[in-house]
């Protein structure tokens, strides 16, 4: 059994996010676990945008209308996002993701 942990500087200490092994996961594993999560209306992914992208420089976190950018020097902005065309346009640009047209990001 292996653990992800993240350094957290406010608790000074590393904190679990989450534990697995080593062993393979077939396609049908993944199409579980994705299905129970993108159709569960106890879900949170089913009622607001959740994304995550982690790059060299930085973490950035879309979590509904609000965007959490993490930079690998410490420092951390967070926004809101007011407008649905600036939320559109954060997700292609950001994320690389095209967001339907009928479907809406806010609210």
């Amino acid at each position: 059994m292996w653990a992800l942990q993240a350094y957290d500087r406010a608790l000074g200490h590393w904190v679990g996010q989450y534990a697995f092994t080593l062993e393979p996961f077939a396609a049908s594993d993944f199409e579980v676990f994705n299905g129970h999560v993108a159709t569960n209306p106890r879900s949170p992914f089913t009622r607001r945008p959740y994304l995550q992208r982690t790059t060299p420089e930085r973490h950035l976190a879309l979590d509904g209308a609000v965007l959490d950018e993490a930079r690998a020097d410490g420092s951390v902005t967070k926004r809101a996002l007011t407008e649905e065309a600036d939320a559109r346009r954060v997700v292609n640009e950001e994320f690389g993701i095209a967001v339907p047209g009928d479907l809406r990001m806010l609210g």
